[in-house]
Order: C-alpha cells, then structure tokens, then sequence
C-alpha cells in the first residue's frame, strides 16, 4: 500500500472510530451540529429569498447593471466569506493539524504528505461548497433561475481558487522568509534569523495575501464568466475569464508541492518557533512583570486573574480568528443597516447572532482541546481561578459580539420596540455566555454550542 493510501486509510479509520465508540450525547452533539448547520444554510437562504425578489422587481439605478443579477451578487458575497474562512483554515491544515508533529517524525514522503493535507483542505472546500449550495437552493427554488445554478458554480470555482492559491501563497510565504535566491533552506543561515528577528511577519500576513489574490480571481470569474455568458453567451472573454483562474491554480498546485517537498520540515520548525514565540512591544522581557495593564478590560480584571486572562484570550484569537471575522462582518451589517436605502426584515438580525453563537461560539471554545489541553493539571494554578478567567473572557466575548447585534435590532426595528429588544439583547448576551461557558466546563464545548443554538430557535418566533 503507497504511503498516501495509509495516510488516508487512517484519517478514515479515526473518523470511523470516533464516531462508533463515542458516547450517546457526543454522537447527538455532532449529529445535531451538522443538522443544524444544514437547517441553518437553508433556513437564511429562505430569509434572503424576499428582499432579493423584491431587488430584482425594482427598477435599477444607476448605469450599472450585472447581467447575474442580484442572484449571483448574493453568490459572490457567499463565496467572499467563503474564501475569508478558507484562507485561515489552509494555514491550520499546512501547520497546525493535529497529526502533524507525528507526521514530521515518521519516514512518510514529502509528495505524500502534500497530497493528503491538500485533500484534507479539499475536503473542507466540499463542506463550504455543500453549505453554500444548501442557501442558494430556496433562490434556484423559488425563482426557478438559471442564475441560481451558475451563483453555486460561482461559488464552487472561488473555493477552489482560492484552496489552491492558498497553498502556494501561504508556502512561499515561509520560503521567503529565510531562503536566498539560489539556496536551499537548509543551507540559508535560517539559525541566524530567529522569530525575534521579524522575519515570521510573512507567515501572519500569507492568510490576507491569499484572500486578496483570491478575491481577485473570483471577481475575475464573475465579470468575466458569469455575467458576460448571461450578457452575450459563450464569447472569446467567457473562455479567457475559464482559463487564466484554471491556468492559475494548475500552476499554484505545481509550485506548492514543489515547495513543500523541497522545505517543509523547515518550514513547520519555522511556524513553530514563530507560533509560540509571541513578541508585544508592550512587556518587558527582561522582567518577570508587565509593562502594565492595557485597554479597558485589562484595567477591570483582578491582577490574580491577569496573567490568566491574557492567556486565554491570546490563544483564543490566534486559534480561532473567525471569531474577529463574525464581529467585523456584524459591524459592517450594522453600517449597511443604518446607511442603506432599504429596511431589511427583522429576522435577519437574528442571522449573525446565530452565527457568532453556534459557529464561532467563543465561549465553547475556551474549554476545547486547543485552549485547555490539560497541561494546566501540572501546574500550581486554582482551578477556580482558571474557570473564573474563562468566564470573564467569554464575557467580554459576548459584550463584543452582542453590541453590534444590538444596535443592528434597534436600526431594523420600529421604535420603541427595537429599542426594548437592543436593550435586552445587549443585556442578554453576557448572561447568556456565562450560562453557556459553565455549561462547556461542565459538560463539554460540543453541548455547549448545541445549546446556544437552541437559544437561537427559540427566539427566532420571538422575532
């Protein structure tokens, strides 16, 4: 058996076993978030059907008019997420998976082990396909529109791009920063170019330099394929907008794995050194105190929690940044609510609170395996202290996700009653993170975001 067949039949086999030897509640937890995750997709994609009708009945302004309509104006900005999520999740399946110490220590083929972690990536770029098609599918319902069918292959083509752009960015990213023209990394003096030296900048910024070369690309194929084939048909541009981004990620796909084959045990041992060595101009380093206390939250927290705390919400941004992308994309909601010429329904407020509750759900993941992997147990630390630093950053979590939600219900609402719901959700939200952050100490992250989705259906009606 080729070593890429093992590989795959043993992520297969851990698959397999974790779900046959699971308990009751953990088999019901994550057949219930991917049920949920489903009903969800479908659920907003039967919210957006109206206000996207009623788009495409009103006369159009201004000179610019997209042949797709607002049909594929609604898959572009899915695929825009789309590729924002996958671009940091690229990352974590080149360098952070679990398996992937052991892998640099087994005699398994660089080729092979490209080939499984770009399929692993792949698989994940279905499950954002399959989610992305679930919203469209009530628009390609509902209108019967051929536009519905080329939004979802719209959205196929960007994730597609931007997996394959994304390996090569985020690879050549960590090559470019310690390898000379003409050298191997090995024989570069990457000794002399630690992660104090500024060189591990390249490997925090390859996620945004990947997402912008991806969103070039998917506009590409909008203007280019989309739009032009509903204007005028299958003309000489149609075909050129097919194939520069498949030209493209041939060739991302040929020079990733060269890299990768070439450099990735230097490559990890650099991501390493640069992932737990976390410089702040705001510590002094040659003293075993701070610098002092930073931004307002840090000034409301005991000094016995501070240390804590910090930990707590460092790793929690750096291992999970969709979290920071849920709240930008609730402020821009909020923005688009207040300037737009047109009130949106209600309900649709509800959506991003969904989203932040159950997908990102920052509360949940302070007890999961990448925040608390145990080795605290060894250390001379209270374990009230602990829970006690985890429920304040889940607090300030929720304060942060639940001030725009508020003001996104009092700017879509009538008055006075929007002014009512922003102030009990605004209210709300912290007593509802810490409820679901006992409840992931308790009985664990999974039933934790179950449960914050079943908070988000019971007020759904309520809306």
């Amino acid at each position: 058996m080729s070593p890429l067949r093992l590989l795959l039949a043993a992520q297969w086999a851990g698959l397999r076993n974790r779900f046959s030897r699971s308990a009751g509640k953990t088999l019901v937890t994550h057949l219930g978030a991917a049920l949920a995750a489903c009903t969800g997709a479908v659920g907003a994609g039967w919210l957006v059907v109206e206000p996207v009708l009623a788009s495409m009945r009103a006369p159009a302004e201004g000179d610019v008019v997209t042949a797709g309509g607002p049909i594929v104006d609604a898959a572009f900005w899915i695929g825009v997420l789309g590729a924002a999520v996958l671009s940091f999740r690229v990352m974590e399946n080149i360098y952070r998976t679990q398996d992937t110490r052991t892998l640099s220590t087994w005699p398994v083929p660089l080729g092979a082990q490209f080939t499984y972690r770009f399929l692993r990536s792949g698989a994940e770029v279905a499950v954002l396909f399959a989610l992305s098609a679930l919203f469209l599918t009530p628009l390609a319902l509902q209108t019967g529109d051929p536009r519905a069918l080329a939004g979802m292959g719209l959205v196929g083509g960007g994730l597609f791009l931007g997996l394959t752009v994304g390996f090569v960015v985020q690879l050549r990213a960590g090559v470019a920063s310690f390898v000379r023209k003409g050298r191997t990394a090995l024989d570069s003096g990457i000794g002399r170019m630690d992660a104090g030296g500024g060189t591990a900048a390249a490997f925090y910024m390859s996620p945004g330099a990947a997402l912008v070369a991806t969103l070039v690309g998917l506009l590409l194929l909008k203007l280019a394929v989309v739009d032009e084939f509903f204007a005028r048909g299958a003309t000489k541009l149609f075909w050129i907008g097919i194939a520069v981004p498949a030209a493209v990620s041939a060739v991302s796909v040929f020079l990733a794995r060269r890299d990768f084959i070439r450099h990735y045990p230097v490559l990890l041992a650099r991501f390493f050194e640069a992932d737990l060595v976390q410089f702040d101009s705001g510590y002094d380093y040659h003293l075993s105190v701070t610098a002092g206390r930073r931004g307002v939250f840090e000034r409301l927290v005991p000094a016995s929690l501070l240390p804590l705390v910090r930990k707590d919400a460092l790793q929690l941004g750096r291992r999970h940044p969709l979290h920071k992308l849920a709240v930008g994309a609730l402020w821009i909601a909020v923005a688009i609510a207040i300037w737009g010429d047109r009130a949106a329904p209600l309900t649709l407020a509800l959506l991003p609170v969904c989203f932040v509750s159950v997908v990102s759900a920052p509360w949940a993941r302070l007890y999961g395996h990448e925040l608390e992997p145990g080795m605290a147990a060894t250390l001379p630390i209270l374990a009230g202290r602990a829970h006690a630093a985890k429920l304040l950053v889940g607090l300030r979590d929720a304060f942060v996700a639940g001030a725009p939600c508020a003001i996104l219900l009092v700017a879509l609402g009538p008055a006075p009653q929007s002014l009512v719901a922003g102030a009990v959700a605004l209210l709300a939200a912290p007593l509802a993170a810490l409820v679901l952050t006992f409840l992931a100490r308790v009985a664990g992250a999974g039933t934790s975001r179950l449960a914050g989705l079943v908070v988000c259906a019971l007020l759904l009606p309520a809306l």
